[in-house]
């Protein structure tokens, strides 16, 4: 399996994650959450860290993995910001949000592979 299509699956499984956070309704169910998100998540950044890896010019590696790690810190900011603000009208809308945006990385990873 290549890289482009285990990211695909990994955005898969964090888009699952984040369903199980809204759909549970249990204990078991939220520990299994967060295992699902955990490692999906692991998966996701190494993989994103591969391909651009990969598809990169050498000389060019350290600028491009720059950029990603700058995007990705930007995110980690921002991120719990929008949810917080989100979390304003329910909870469980942060999480749909998330899924949903985790999905368009999804459809987006998709077109990636089969452009690779």
């Amino acid at each position: 399996m290549g890289s482009a299509k285990a990211l695909t699956l990994a955005l898969a499984a964090l888009t699952f994650s984040f369903l199980i956070f809204l759909l549970g309704q249990s204990v078991t169910a939220v520990i299994i959450a967060i295992i699902a998100l955990a490692v999906s998540n692991t998966l996701v950044q190494t993989l994103i860290q591969t391909l651009l890896s990969e598809e990169t010019l050498p000389e060019r590696q350290g600028e491009i993995m720059g950029v990603a790690t700058s995007y990705n810190s930007v995110g980690q900011i921002v991120g719990p910001i929008l949810a917080g603000c989100i979390a304003i009208y329910g909870v469980s809308y942060s999480f749909v949000v998330s899924a949903f945006l985790i999905f368009i990385g999804f459809i987006v990873s998709r077109y990636i592979r089969n452009s690779i």
